[in-house]
């Protein structure tokens, strides 16, 4: 409460300062307002909570009650008045009061009620920051992705963003798919909703029905209370199914009925609960040969799989991989304390070599425990890679065409991004940055955009030319 700006708003000037009397004796800043005119206009000072008269000359309570409400919904706001009529305590109660006091008031009672009021506005605040944080951490900016697949994936998600149709993501494991089902939710029109998700294989099938629709208490041995399930949680927002392959058929035919119907029974319970939620499944199984197996019900496949995303795995998406090493090495370097930034060109082509067959996880992985293994050094070096990874450096055993599936295409230069070297301005120096850019691109154009080719011809290495790329923004994330 300590330092807190309370603002007050009363024609009475003997009640403002009985009452700024207390509030500073209380260790907070005090704002005054004779009139509503004037309490409008200090909000541009941002007061953490506002005593706010219903009966002044210019503007009644209540109208200024509505305005400061339109500009910030959540700062609390205590009606003052002295009539005693329920009707006014109810009509500011809808317009959306904190609470309403009747005068004359008491010192610790107001006391009492600017704290419930200060903590709970600081909890809204907080709550919307973490909201705006995790909206930010999973914009589709924050995918990595150069492969013309990727980009062609996210086009076809961003296509079905503000439908509320069903989406089934299939893709190895480590590829991405729960990452992809939050980029959908936290840039949906179900943003401001919950996401919960659920991994149906990590649960036994006797206690994934509970887990999915709650239970009333006494419903089984050891329900001691009332247990709200993923769909209810998740109501207004998107259920993410995890694993979904690996449900019972049993299992599957209680969640087609809630699909279908948009509601379902508690275990024990005879209450129907209704839901609006939208269904995200994914899976690392081929549910079409699942099906055809009698293994997975044909109608659910097709309620959940409206709209299909295939998640390739890295192998298929080679191109992706400077950009993901980058990536995780930028997000881990400052938590482990390192000044890591770039990537030896062994190490760089012992990473290309790599099939990752756990994917984006296996790579993540990777990187966290060369960084870790890495001592004063300001690159990533071929020695702190596992050693399955060591021995694919160039130079061992790779052929010729090993080589040529490593190389790295990005896309060439365009002819109007392009300045041609030969039109260098004979009149002015230009900044070495800009000369540095204009032969970069200019090497990617006569190669065709073939990076391991272009870093040869350059005299410098791959891992340097990867670095100067993203520099000059020559290698996109979109």
């Amino acid at each position: 409460m300590k330092g807190k700006l309370v603002l007050v708003a009363d024609d009475d000037p003997h009640f403002r300062r009985l009452v700024s009397y207390w509030i500073e004796k209380w260790e907070c800043q005090i704002l005054q307002a004779k009139n509503g005119e004037e309490c409008l206009e200090l909000l541009s000072q941002k007061p953490d909570v506002i005593l706010l008269d219903v009966m002044m000359p210019d503007l009644e309570g209540h109208i200024v009650l509505k305005e400061i409400k339109r500009r910030n919904e959540q700062l609390p706001v205590i009606m003052l008045t002295a009539d005693r009529t329920v009707e006014k305590a109810v009509e500011a109660m809808k317009l959306g009061a904190y609470d309403y006091l009747l005068k004359p008031i008491s010192e610790d009672k107001l006391r009492i009620l600017i704290q419930n009021a200060l903590e709970k506005y600081a909890l809204t605040q907080e709550l919307h920051r973490l909201k705006t944080q995790l909206q930010e951490k999973h914009v589709f900016n924050n995918i990595v992705r150069s492969s013309a697949k990727m980009k062609e994936i996210i086009a076809q998600i961003e296509s079905v963003l503000d439908t509320d149709v069903s989406i089934l993501i299939h893709g190895e494991s480590g590829t991405g798919k729960e990452l992809v089902a939050k980029a959908i939710h936290y840039n949906s029109h179900r943003r401001n909703g919950p996401f919960v998700d659920i991994n149906c294989a990590a649960i036994p099938d006797t206690l994934l029905e509970s887990e999915l629709f709650g239970h009333e208490k006494g419903a089984f041995t050891g329900a001691t209370e009332k247990r709200q399930g993923k769909f209810e949680q998740a109501d207004g927002g998107t259920l993410f199914l995890d694993e979904v392959g690996e449900m019972s058929l049993v299992t599957q035919a209680k969640i087609l009925r809630v699909i279908q119907e948009k509601s379902f029974d508690p275990v024990g319970g005879r209450r129907r609960v209704q839901v609006d939620v939208r269904i995200i499944a994914a899976t690392n199984k081929d549910l079409e040969a699942e099906v055809k197996a009698k293994n997975f019900r044909e109608d659910l496949y097709y309620r959940i799989a409206v709209f299909p995303i295939y998640l390739p795995p890295l192998r298929e998406r080679r191109e992706d991989i400077p950009l993901l090493i980058f990536h995780f090495l930028s997000k881990y370097a400052q938590e482990f304390g390192k000044k890591i930034s770039s990537v030896s060109p062994k190490a760089m082509d012992a990473l290309m070599a790599h099939p990752w067959k756990g994917n984006i996880r296996e790579l993540e992985n990777v990187i966290q425990r060369a960084l870790i293994l890495s001592r004063n050094s300001d690159r990533l070096e071929l020695e702190v890679l596992p050693r399955d990874i060591q021995e694919l450096v160039p130079g061992s055993s790779r052929s010729a065409a090993s080589e040529e599936d490593a190389a790295i295409l990005v896309p060439p230069p365009s002819s109007h991004q392009e300045a041609p070297l030969a039109e260098l301005e004979p009149d002015r120096i230009l900044p070495f940055d800009e000369v540095e850019k204009r032969v970069l691109q200019h090497a990617l154009k006569l190669t065709k955009g073939n990076v391991s080719q272009a870093a040869k011809e350059l005299g410098i290495g791959r891992t340097t030319l990867y670095r100067k790329l993203e520099k000059y923004q020559l290698i996109t994330q979109e």
